[in-house]
């Protein structure tokens, strides 16, 4: 596709997100180019963007400086970088010279004692997950560390944590149907997570169907459809509205669909509803998700209550829960989705869900129903959301008095080396 039809379709885009996010400035500036690329046509090609001068070795191209860091940021290698931009890769070699960059300073310089504390205490944090999750969540706190590195000091940190996640894999991995969608906006999948519902609190996500890249995750105390619309509608604003979406018939879901149906009138069943089951890519997650972040907290609120400090049927106890445990658990899930978003999966030749997302194609037809319901098991007859019998509805809590509210607030926000448990005390 051209440039002219690009910025057609992104105005578009934007016209569509302009009824709830402002983007005057934006539209202002689109508008303007899509005239200058209408004024002069000649001029509407990809190259003309990057091309500067035409002298006796041929046509320079100018790829801004921070473009470049951005894709190297994003672990991008070179040949990837000059398929992306459409110049060759020794162009992109050239710029890099020419800007002292190197993909071997993009590394952080730390010791290996250093280096071995960061991941012991990531180990000790998350004893399920793998060395290319620890990888990503040691780029989450700005260290960019060679993978043989990461690996050695994971093997050096819980040699018994390797063989167990070993067993555990071998013995629980589940042979999938080949899953297929034609581009990053095409779907996302979303659901909710019941495994803290004991204590009340309930996760929201949402992931990007092609790419694997998750766009939301969200832990509330309650499970009403203008908190899933809240997280979905944050996630848009974030990554652009997807072009349907893949959920199951929960009425928490009720305002999400609307929303779809107002904001994607010209695609075809913009809403997906199905059983939870079927949503393959967001059960994936949800198993990631124990692994990384809910299993400790699951662990260890049932260890608070075999203490005797925490009384489910007491709701002082649980609003005290939730005003101690929601945002360091919010916090954790915040890190834990950004590591996902840069760990290298074993397929996708080698490529991060945040390299999928930015070098997967823009441009593609919206008609592939059929394609989904054999990747998903959906049966269109019965794409109607409704309200379904087994919809978890969470008790509302008990607020606390304002006089009491800030000096506790000035309790909790304090830090805890023990997951906020001192805290809670």
């Amino acid at each position: 596709m051209d440039v002219l039809s690009q910025t057609e379709e992104a105005l578009n885009d934007l016209l569509q997100l302009s009824s709830f996010v402002s983007v005057e400035n934006s539209l202002f500036l689109v508008e303007e180019a899509l005239q200058c690329l209408v004024d002069n046509p000649q001029e509407n090609t990809e190259d003309s963007l990057f091309r500067v001068e035409n002298n006796t070795r041929g046509e320079k191209y100018e790829i801004p400086r921070e473009t470049l860091e951005s894709l190297i940021h994003n672990n991008l290698k070179v040949r990837k970088i000059a398929e992306l931009l459409n110049v060759s890769k020794r162009t992109v070699e050239r710029r890099m010279s020419e800007y002292n960059l190197t993909i071997r300073q993009s590394y952080s310089r730390i010791s290996d004692e250093k280096l071995v504390f960061e991941v012991s205490k990531l180990c000790h944090e998350q004893p399920n997950v793998g060395y290319r999750t620890i990888q990503s969540l040691l780029q989450t706190k700005g260290l960019r560390i060679q993978k043989n590195r990461v690996r050695q000091c994971v093997k050096d940190c819980g040699t018994c944590g390797i063989l167990l996640r070993r067993v555990f894999l071998s013995s629980s991995r589940v042979h999938r149907r080949t899953y297929s969608v034609s581009g990053p906006q095409a779907l996302w999948h979303i659901d909710g997570n019941h495994k803290l519902i004991r204590w009340r609190l309930v996760i929201h996500g949402g992931k990007n169907g092609y790419s694997r890249l998750p766009v939301f995750l969200k832990v509330s105390n309650n499970n009403r459809s203008d908190t899933v619309l809240c997280a979905f509608i944050e996630a848009v604003n974030e990554f652009g509205l997807p072009q349907k979406v893949r959920l199951d018939k929960g009425g928490e879901n009720v305002k999400v669909a609307e929303f779809m149906l107002q904001h994607q009138t010209g695609v075809p069943r913009c809403f997906i509803a199905g059983r939870s089951v079927h949503n393959q890519r967001i059960e994936r997650l949800w198993r990631e998700v124990w692994n990384g972040a809910t299993s400790l907290y699951y662990s260890l609120f049932y260890n608070i209550e075999d203490e005797g400090i925490l009384d489910v049927s007491n709701e002082i106890h649980i609003a005290l829960l939730h005003l101690v445990f929601l945002p360091r658990n919010q916090s954790h899930l915040d890190r834990f989705a950004e590591a996902l978003r840069r760990r290298t999966p074993r397929t996708e030749n080698k490529c991060t869900p945040i390299q999928l997302w930015i070098t997967g194609p823009r441009s593609y037809s919206s008609d592939h129903e059929q394609g989904d319901a054999d990747a998903y098991g959906v049966n269109f007859q019965q794409d109607q959301l409704s309200v379904h019998p087994d919809s978890v509805i969470v008790p509302e809590g008990v607020p606390f008095p304002g006089r009491n509210l800030q000096q506790i607030q000035h309790i909790v926000e304090k830090e805890s080396d023990c997951f906020g448990i001192y805290a809670y005390k």
